[in-house]
C-alpha cells in the first residue's frame, strides 16, 4: 500500500513470460502515437530540426507520465492484491476515487476523456495521411486514396477507414459482445503496430538504396539503427 517506496511494480516479481508478453503487447499500444510524427514529416518546414527534437520530447513525456502512473496504480491497489488489478474495471477510477475523492474523480474522468478524444483524432489524422502518401507513392492502395476535397482532406482514405473502423467495432461487438470485442481489437491492433514498424524497418535500406543511393556504410546504418 501507499506510505513507503518499493521497486517491486519495476519488476516481473514472480510473473511469467507468458505475461510479460501480454504486457509487452497490449502496453506497447499505449506508445503508439508517439512516433507517429515520423510519418509526416514531411509536412513540417523543418524536418531535420523539428523531428529529433518531437521525438525525444515525446518519448521523455510520455515514459515519465506512464512511468508515475503506472508506479501510483500499483502501489495504491496494493502489490498484495495485485491479482485483482487484471480482472477489475476501471481501477484507476478507482484508485482516484478512494484516495482524491468525487471532485478528484471528475477531474481526472474529464481529463481521460480528452485524452481518449485527442488520441482518436491524431491517430485518425495520421492513418489518413500515411494512407495517402502510399497511394500517392503507388503502394498498396489505388490513386483514387489520393482525392482531396477543398479542405485538403483525402476523403477517400478518410472514408474508407471510417467504415472499416465502424464495421469492425460494431459488427465483433454485436457478434461476441463489447468487452470481448474490445480485447480483440486491441491484440489484433497490438499485431498490426509491430507488423507495421517490421515492413518500415525492412523498407528503410530499400528505399535507401533506390532513391538517396546510398553507398555500403550509410545503407549499413540503414539497416543496423532500425
Amino acid at each position: 500500500g501507499l506510505g513507503h517506496l518499493s521497486f517491486i511494480p519495476f519488476t516481473p516479481n514472480g510473473a511469467s513470460f507468458s505475461h510479460f508478453g501480454y504486457a509487452v503487447m497490449y502496453g506497447s499500444l499505449s506508445f503508439a502515437g508517439v512516433s507517429q510524427l515520423v510519418a509526416i514529416s514531411e509536412e513540417t518546414k523543418t524536418p531535420k530540426k523539428l523531428i529529433p527534437l518531437g521525438i525525444v520530447t515525446a518519448f521523455s513525456l510520455t515514459a515519465a507520465s506512464y512511468l508515475i502512473f503506472s508506479y501510483a496504480l500499483i502501489e495504491g491497489w496494493g502489490i498484495g492484491n495485485i491479482d485483482t488489478l487484471v480482472t477489475a474495471v476501471n481501477p484507476g477510477f478507482t484508485i482516484v476515487q478512494k484516495y482524491l475523492g468525487p471532485i478528484g474523480l471528475i477531474i481526472f474522468s474529464i481529463i481521460t476523456a480528452n485524452s481518449f478524444i485527442s488520441c482518436g483524432i491524431a491517430t485518425g489524422n495520421v492513418s489518413t495521411r500515411s494512407c495517402y502518401g502510399m497511394a500517392r507513392e503507388n503502394i498498396v492502395f489505388p490513386k483514387s486514396f489520393m482525392k482531396v476535397n477543398r479542405h485538403g482532406t483525402p476523403i477517400n482514405t478518410f472514408l474508407t477507414l471510417f467504415i472499416v473502423t465502424i464495421i469492425s467495432m460494431y459488427g465483433l461487438g454485436i457478434f461476441v459482445g463489447p468487452f470481448e470485442a474490445a480485447a480483440i481489437l486491441t491484440g489484433f491492433e497490438g499485431i498490426l503496430l509491430y507488423l507495421t514498424h517490421v515492413l518500415m524497418n525492412f523498407s528503410l535500406p530499400i528505399y535507401a538504396k533506390r532513391t538517396l543511393r546510398a553507398r555500403l556504410g550509410s545503407l549499413f546504418v540503414f539497416s543496423a539503427a532500425p
